[in-house]
């Protein structure tokens, strides 16, 4: 089980009762998404910064993804062994599986407000008037 708040991210194994914690160390949170024991977060170290931080993080509240991204974090997404930030009018794609390589960035838009991955190299992008599907190809 996961839990996101506005200090981090708190991880419960309600079989073991194994607690662990994630905290963001001042930083504010703009985006979150969990998949399966995992949690995707974006991260401001202050107000308006245009340098932030997108983590994903395991059920034991390590980091398998850090990276810094240029631009307002809007919305992240996690799906299987791809993670995905939308930020800057781009999405930009990362395989979990081969330690937290970029895999492409795609142009999503200067409208675009929220991302969702629909298989590991896809991704719909929600823009004011529409829906968008985006590839890694």
């Amino acid at each position: 089980m996961e839990a996101v708040g506005d200090t981090g991210v708190f991880f419960l194994n309600p079989y073991s009762g194994a607690k662990h914690e994630y905290s963001y160390s001042g930083a504010k949170l703009t985006a979150f998404c969990a998949d399966d024991g995992r949690v995707a977060v974006g991260l401001m170290p202050y107000e308006n910064s245009e340098n932030q931080k997108f983590l994903v993080l395991n059920s034991s509240g390590e980091p398998v993804l850090s990276r810094q991204i240029t631009g307002k974090i809007r919305s992240v997404s996690v799906l299987g062994q791809t993670a995905a930030v939308l930020a800057g009018g781009k999405v930009t794609f990362f395989s979990l599986a081969a330690a937290g390589d970029t895999v492409n960035s795609r142009n999503a838009g200067n409208d675009a407000y929220s991302v969702a991955l629909l298989d590991e190299s896809s991704a719909y992008v929600l823009g004011i008037s529409e829906v968008r599907l985006v590839s890694d190809k």
